[in-house]
């Protein structure tokens, strides 16, 4: 199995080193021109709004293309408008590139509240009735994401690992 090209900066192309800060994950240029994160990885900084706003802002098919390759695949991202600032995101890979400082503009994310009690009774109903036509979805929806195509090549499948 051929090993992923470590990801780079769009704007250097220095390779990008990757930072854990309490549960957020960011890949940062060394030179402080900026730092990406996946699509999913943005749940744990932004509101969850701004994400579904984005997501379906670099998916229009009249959305501006970027003068940036993606860090990942360095195929050129699209540009989107949020708050104050114009991110540059790539589709393919789920990936967001933040210039320095346009992260911090953004705000915080703010926890969701616990469901209600009705709410929760509805999740586990519903869980209950679907749950491994969920989870066949899920596993095969991740198996698109850079994320999922990562994991699988670095955590071992359920059938290899009992044999």
């Amino acid at each position: 199995m051929a090993a992923l090209p470590p990801p780079t900066c769009p704007t250097c192309r220095a390779e990008l080193d990757l930072r854990h800060d309490d549960g957020f994950d960011a890949w940062i240029c060394p030179d402080g021109h900026g730092l990406a994160f996946t699509l999913s990885e943005a749940y744990e900084r932004l509101q969850d709004d701004e994400i579904h706003d984005i997501w379906r802002a670099a998916q229009a098919p009249d959305a501006p293309r970027s003068t940036r390759g993606c860090p990942m695949c360095t195929q050129v991202m699209v540009a989107v408008a949020c708050e104050s600032v114009t991110l540059d995101v790539c589709a393919v890979d789920e990936v967001l590139w933040f210039d320095a400082g346009e992260l911090d503009r953004l705000p915080v994310d703010v926890p969701d509240a616990p469901p209600s009690a009705e709410e929760a009774a509805r999740l586990a109903q519903i869980t209950e009735d679907f749950g491994e036509a969920l989870e066949a979805g899920w596993d095969a929806e991740e198996a698109q994401t850079l994320t999922g195509r990562l994991a699988r090549r670095l955590l071992p499948t359920q059938d290899s690992a009992t044999t």
